[in-house]
């Protein structure tokens, strides 16, 4: 049989399953449903269930007069048309039957409307029917749970002893609210777009993010999802500074930066035994609670993974066997925290490595992620954009006074800093603290210091070549010492209009 939509063929499905007599009208998209046996003292329930509102006016009134109607919504919950009270659904414990009904005043019993008993238990409660998506991933993707399994939390609480019960069921809470997920709007897709100019050799991982950020504009949560990708290339290429601005892009913030070349421990990811004196959350589970004040789990955060070719597997506490649970987001679905002792839902987390060679990294885990290899800058590149994203990191990193310095570097000074750092761009930073000594003169006009100004730019007037002074983005309010003197103020009269200010001079 052919429905009008996906939802009203789940409910044909659910009123089957249940076992309930019901009839789909095709045409109207509706189901009549009768249940009870039907006696001279009481007839048969009959119910109307419809998905939303009839486009027909009058169809509408003749219905409701000769049925209980009922709307279900597609996320699956019922609902009585009169008054909006949640439709439960109960089962007899006497009789196996299943009906719906309304739940009784606190106190009182409901009976069953087949045999008359009174033993009832619920099967739904507020109105949602159970599983009623068609997956647990499509279910968890429309966020009606958060990322953990209730069931299995109960049976943890019920192992934990007193001294850590209840920081455990804090972290438990926070991740078993329905979580909140990253998405890119059109401002954080041009500012990832203009990361080109910085770093001109990383187009490709760029195209790589917004063209999955292109699938997830057609997701129902927005969520942005990206199969594990590693940077490969030689030092100074610029795989660690492009990673940590992207991941701050997406998340607004320092994404979670593990250095797989401190031989990390597994447990460091999995979670460490509560038992254990200095047990705690592993990095995983923690990179989900990502609101530091205790609000909604983070379903799809960054986690940075630098210098995979560092790892050594040939200790008894390696990362290298975590990974092939987390690269797999079948596997990942439940992905178990030691410290917790329960299984997490980590499939959403999306990971970039970084590494200078793909030697002595496991197939397996080559296999598992998407290979950008990252060329070195051009001696353009150097001399351009590469060395004006140095500078300014440079003058922000310093808090140096702008006003004072070139806003941009002359062709000049660009060649001594790369001629002093040799063209490689780790030493660039170093090389431009260098020049600013050689180049800092005193302004004989003003007594002022300044420097990295050319020798052409001192010449014609280094003020037309000079930067300005940024603009806080704070709120502005009064001076804390400003407020204090306006307090000893006293005003002896006030001047209300243009009339009275002239007749006062």
């Amino acid at each position: 049989m052919e429905y009008k939509t996906d939802a009203q063929r789940r409910m044909a499905e659910v009123l089957f399953s249940l076992e309930l007599r019901a009839t789909y009208y095709e045409a109207d998209g509706f189901f009549i449903v009768k249940q009870g046996k039907g006696t001279k003292k009481k007839k048969k329930e009959k119910f109307l269930i419809h998905e939303g509102d009839f486009q027909d006016e009058e169809i509408s009134g003749t219905l409701k007069k000769a049925y209980t109607c009922i709307t279900f919504t597609p996320a699956g919950k019922m609902t009585y048309d009169a008054d909006g009270e949640n439709v439960i659904v109960k089962m007899c414990k006497n009789c196996g039957k299943i009906f719906l009904s309304r739940k009784p005043p606190e106190g009182t019993e409901s009976c069953c409307p087949v045999c008359g008993q009174d033993s009832v238990m619920y099967l739904s409660e507020n109105g949602t029917i159970p599983e009623w998506y068609e997956s647990e991933c499509e279910q968890e993707l429309k966020g009606l749970k958060g990322l953990i399994d209730a069931k299995e939390w109960e049976r943890s609480l019920a192992t934990r002893d007193g001294s850590n019960t209840d920081k455990f069921k804090s972290l438990i809470r926070r991740l078993y609210r329905t979580p909140r997920c990253i998405s890119l709007d059109e401002e954080k897709l041009q500012k990832i777009a203009d990361l080109a100019k910085k770093f001109p050799n990383m187009q490709e991982p760029i195209n790589y993010i917004l063209q999955y950020a292109g699938t997830a504009a057609l997701k129902q949560n927005k969520a942005l999802s990206f199969r594990p990708f590693v940077l490969v290339g030689g030092p100074g290429c610029g795989k660690t500074a492009f990673v940590t601005e992207l991941c701050k892009l997406i998340m607004d913030k320092q994404a979670l930066k593990i250095d797989l070349g401190n031989e990390v421990a597994d447990f460091s990811l999995t979670g460490c035994d509560p038992s254990f004196k200095n047990g705690k959350i592993g990095l995983i589970a923690a990179s989900l609670l990502a609101d530091e004040d205790g609000g909604q789990p983070l379903k799809n955060p960054v986690i940075h993974m630098d210098e995979l070719d560092k790892v050594k597997g040939n200790h008894n506490y390696s990362v290298e066997t975590v990974f092939y649970a987390l690269l797999e987001r079948c596997n990942a679905r439940r992905f178990f925290d030691n410290y917790l002792g329960i299984n997490i839902d980590a499939s959403g987390i999306n990971y970039i490595f970084t590494a200078n060679t793909l030697e002595g990294i496991p197939k397996p885990i080559v296999n598992r992620l998407h290979v950008f290899t990252i060329r070195n800058y051009t001696p353009e590149e150097l001399k351009g954009c590469v060395l004006d994203s140095f500078y300014e990191n440079w003058l922000s990193g310093n808090d140096m006074e702008r006003e004072y310095l070139p806003a941009r570097l002359s062709d000049e000074v660009r060649e001594r800093i790369l001629e002093e750092c040799s063209n490689d761009p780790r030493s660039i930073e170093d090389a431009i603290g260098k020049i600013f000594m050689e180049t800092k003169t005193t302004d004989q006009e003003s007594g002022q210091l300044i420097a990295l100004f050319s020798s052409e730019e001192m010449s014609l007037g280094w003020k037309k070549f000079c930067g300005t002074k940024p603009i806080s983005r704070l709120p502005w309010t009064l001076p804390s010492n400003f407020l204090e003197i306006k307090e000893d103020i006293h005003i002896l009269n006030t001047i209300t209009s243009v009339q009275d200010k002239i007749a006062t001079v």
